[in-house]
Formats: C-alpha cells, sequence, structure tokens
C-alpha cells in the first residue's frame, strides 16, 4: 500500500504530494518541523512537542491556525491510513509561498495559511547498541533551540560520520572546547563519580523532548544529573557516554573519534536508562508490537 501524506488539506499517495517551487521552505528554509515517536499507534510525549512546536514557531514569527486538538486529529489519521504501530511522524509547517523570491515576508505571507505536512514512517523500537560517534567544531547559526529546517550543517555531518564509520557527528565549541549536541541528538556522559553531564537547554542545542524526559527519569530513578557544559577532554575520560533523541531513545556511544569508551560496551547506567525510556513509551501493560 502506497504511503498516504497529509498535504495541506488533502490525503495524497506520496508520490501525489507536491509543493510549489516558490515554497519559502525550498527557497529559504523557512519552516519548522517535528518528529514525534509513535508506540503502538500512541503518540509518545505530544504534549511536550507539541509546547516546542509552538517555541520555534513563535520565534520565526510564524502563526498557525490548527489547534492542538485538530493537530492530533490530523495526525492519528495519517497514522491510521499508513496502519503505523510503531515508527515515527514528521510534521513540517512552512511559510506561506509567494511567486516572489523576496527575503522579507510579505504581509501576505505573514497572515496567509501556512502550508503543512504530515507523513508517516514505519520503524521498529530502537535496540539498545553501541554507536560510533566523531566530534566536529560547531559552526552552526546561534540558535539551536529552534527546529527549522535549516539542516545543511547537520547533513554535511552525518555525511561526514558516515564517511569514517561512524553513526553520529558531535559538536565542540571551537573557543571553550564545551561539547554542545550532536548533528541530531542531545550529548550525555557519565562521570566516573556515577553523575550525567549534558547541556544546558540554552540558545547552543536544540530542546530534545527525549532529553526533557530523561530528566525527568533521572529524578524519579534518583540519579544525579547536572545540566552544564563538559569539555571534550571531559567527554573523552568519561565512564560512559550516550545520545538521547526520538528516534534513538538512549542509545550508548561505544567509541569517540575511534577512541573506545571505557570497554566499549553498553554501561550500566545507559543500559538502566534505555529501560527506563522504553517503559515510558511502551509501559509494561503495552509492549512493542513487531508488526509494522
Amino acid at each position: 500500500m502506497a504511503s498516504i501524506v497529509y498535504s495541506n488539506g488533502r490525503y495524497l499517495p506520496r508520490h501525489q504530494a507536491q509543493t510549489s517551487v516558490f515554497d519559502r521552505a525550498h527557497l529559504f528554509a523557512d519552516g519548522i518541523y517535528e518528529v514525534i515517536w509513535v508506540a503502538n499507534r500512541a503518540l509518545v510525549d505530544w504534549q511536550d512537542h507539541h509546547t516546542r512546536l509552538l517555541s520555534s514557531l513563535a520565534a520565526v514569527s510564524l502563526s498557525i491556525p490548527w489547534s492542538p486538538a485538530v493537530l492530533r486529529t490530523l495526525i492519528f489519521e495519517v497514522i491510521r491510513k499508513n496502519n503505523l504501530n510503531n515508527g515515527f511522524v514528521y510534521l513540517q509547517i512552512n511559510r506561506k509561498h509567494s511567486y516572489t523570491r523576496d527575503h522579507r515576508i510579505t504581509t501576505t505571507e505573514k497572515g496567509g495559511r501556512p502550508a503543512l505536512m504530515i507523513s508517516a514512517h514505519h520503524a521498529p523500537p530502537p535496540q539498545c547498541q553501541p554507536l560510533k560517534v566523531i566530534t566536529l567544531p560547531d559552526e552552526r547559526w546561534r540558535h539551536c533551540d529552534i527546529k527549522s529546517t535549516a539542516l545543511i550543517k547537520a547533513v554535511l555531518s552525518k555525511q561526514q560520520a558516515q564517511q569514517q564509520g561512524a553513526h553520529e557527528a558531535w559538536f565542540f565549541d571551537k573557543d571553550t572546547q564545551a561539547i554542545t549536541e550532536g548533528a541530531s541528538c542531545n550529548a550525555w556522559m557519565v562521570t566516573h563519580n556515577g553523575t550525567l553531564c549534558t547541556h544546558p537547554a540554552d540558545n547552543r542545542i536544540l530542546h530534545g523532548v527525549a532529553r526533557q524526559t530523561l530528566l525527568k527519569l533521572c529524578q524519579r530513578h534518583k540519579l544525579p544529573v547536572q545540566e552544564q557544559a563538559f569539555t571534550l577532554d571531559a567527554l573523552r575520560n568519561a565512564r560512559e557516554v550516550f545520545l538521547t533523541s526520538t528516534t534513538l531513545f538512549v542509545s550508548p556511544v561505544s567509541h569517540i573519534d575511534d577512541v573506545a569508551v571505557g570497554n566499549g560496551k553498553v554501561g550500566e547506567t545507559t543500559q538502566r536508562l534505555f529501560d527506563a525510556y522504553l517503559h515510558h513509551c511502551y509501559p509494561s501493560s503495552s509492549s512493542p508490537d513487531s508488526h509494522a
């Protein structure tokens, strides 16, 4: 069955969905997006995702006419039409397009109805499997807290990581050597005294929903956490290192720039947090359904 997407008021087979060549997301990456995990047809952390969506939209002066209830209804209809049990939905909102290539936002574009696209993607729940990362200087703009579609640096960094046999690229500040985040994840480490560290939620990182959920889980499990920047040297000497994201949950990092973290295997704390996060997405009464 062909994948069905929601595109500006219509449910269409993926290959029939189209946007104008003058769409501002196409011309200027003038759009905002969200990725939400679907666990047994339920949206995980919907309220947190919606709150972040509104925050990003407000930051770029983009308002939307859809209420949370309407957006949920549209998303669940896409889930239903695609028979999506496990995986994720992608939601993108673009500013209304114009027919001239003008950087300025016109009055019509400010007040016009924005474009909305929702798609569904089948995927099994992630496994707690070690990943390799590389580190790169952080050369992105200074508003990573806005979930903008302008992701060319992430694209190129991911490609560089792949070429070096790694899964992900983590960025560090060239002046302070502080780790900020990954190309599509938040970065974490566990010190030798068992304290978890992750960069504070400021403009230098995306305020990951999985990150926020994990902070709550750490509090619930009485695990010490410090939201503070840590350096590249501290990272390389950490007891455990892992990443968080909507689609990878809690994933251990086995190697950084080809140097093993600890014994290169999944650490005790990371495994504990993965299990806790998995339970958050799939409560014991509702284990992951393997049917896509």
